[in-house]
């Protein structure tokens, strides 16, 4: 299941130039797959009250990398150019709508997939709970009452530790249908039932209904106009979800598969810009990720095509920034998100320094992400990889 990853990496850039502006040498670093949890940016240098999000941190595989960046092609990619390892650090800043307080929600997501039969489905809402139950970075899961919900149903709190709020996952059955709906409150107290509630919502929606098809998928998950408090419809990473994009592991992905996975939908809800509609946000994106490779020359590789291509991937392009002085070669752009609830403004830097690929990116409201700001953090991370043993 999703793991509500503002990952996204779910934006299209149109058009964007890139700025190659870095030096070209050739040489490798004495980076070991050790070493790049301690590249990539840490809590004390993103704002202060920053969360991080665990569900998109961490190692990545080859797979997961390009799930992260919705390119499938992009495994094979990283296999030939020899990728020996990948880590990923993302945070999302302290947002308005946190100091409403318990009555807020942090972020949510609903999701359905249509299977062949209602056996399929109820194989499969078990695959979700066993994902959501294991994909939790190590944080312990508990079960919370499900009431209200359809057939098959469970309910989870799925907080981790270091992150403001809880975080509970939800699933059931409708016939041959799958629904889950992830919801992050802004409460520091425990409390599922606002969560739920929010999920008995959506169940209300479709209970009885029999024989679905991927025309009903729309009216199965939290419509766009029904924001949970303290949220705003996401139109950039809201949309048909094929199976790849439904999971949120490839394990759990070819478990899907094998059940019959039709179709699927998503619609998610982030930070709202304000939390009273006019007060100025304080909510970003930030997301690092440093990329081991064999040699020099495979970094390179990656480096050239991932900078032609998957990083093209992020919202309307609006034009180039420098990158001059950073790595062995490295290109910067800036890019608006599509428009739609919001536009907001965001900057990106793609560093290859010896058999090391980087990449930093970040946006938010206007003035709350700065060219400066994402260019500080590349330079940490690329004055952390010349060092790095």
């Amino acid at each position: 299941m999703n793991q509500l990853h503002p990952h996204p990496v779910a934006l299209v850039l149109v058009a964007v130039l890139l700025s190659s502006c870095g030096g070209h040498g050739s040489s490798s670093t004495s980076a070991t797959t050790a070493s790049l949890p301690r590249i990539v940016l840490q809590q004390a240098d993103v704002p202060p009250g920053s969360q991080p999000l665990t569900g998109s941190s961490g190692p990545r595989t080859a797979e997961q990398l390009a799930q992260d960046d919705r390119d499938s092609k992009e495994t094979s990619a990283f296999t030939a150019d020899r990728l020996r390892g990948a880590y990923t650090a993302a945070f999302v800043s302290p947002t308005a709508a946190a100091a409403g307080g318990a009555a807020t929600m942090r972020l949510t997501g609903s999701y359905a997939a249509v299977f062949p039969t209602a056996d399929a489905a109820t194989r499969a809402v078990g695959v979700l709970r066993q994902t959501a139950q294991t994909n939790t970075g190590g944080n312990p899961v508990t079960e919370v009452a499900a009431p209200g919900l359809g057939a098959d149903a469970f309910g989870l709190d799925t907080t981790s530790q270091g992150v403001i709020g809880n975080d509970y996952a939800f699933g059931w059955r409708v016939d041959n249908a799958v629904v889950s709906v992830l919801v992050g409150t802004n409460s520091a107290t425990p409390d599922a039932g606002p969560a739920l509630a929010i999920a008995q919502k959506v169940a209300r929606q479709s209970a009885g209904r029999t024989a679905l098809t991927p025309a009903d998928l729309p009216r199965l998950v939290l419509p766009p106009s029904q924001a949970p408090p303290g949220t705003q419809f996401d139109q950039g990473r809201s949309g048909a979800r094929t199976v790849d994009m439904f999971a949120g592991q490839p394990g759990e992905a070819d478990q899907l598969r094998a059940l019959g996975y039709q179709a699927g939908i998503a619609t998610l809800f982030l930070p709202q810009t304000t939390s009273s509609g006019n007060a100025p946000a304080g909510a970003s994106l930030i997301r690092s990720t440093a990329q081991l490779y064999a040699t020099s020359s495979g970094a390179t590789s990656a480096f050239r095509s991932q900078t032609h291509g998957s990083l093209r991937a992020f919202g309307q392009g609006l034009g180039t920034v420098p990158a001059r002085g950073l790595g062995d070669e490295a290109v910067g752009f800036s890019f608006s998100t599509l428009p739609g609830v919001q536009d907001y403004p965001g900057y990106l830097y793609a560093i290859r320094r010896g058999n090391l690929v980087l990449v930093v990116w970040a946006f938010g409201p206007p003035r709350t992400v700065t060219t400066q700001q994402v260019r500080h953090y590349a330079d940490l991370m690329d004055h952390r990889a010349a060092g790095a043993r």
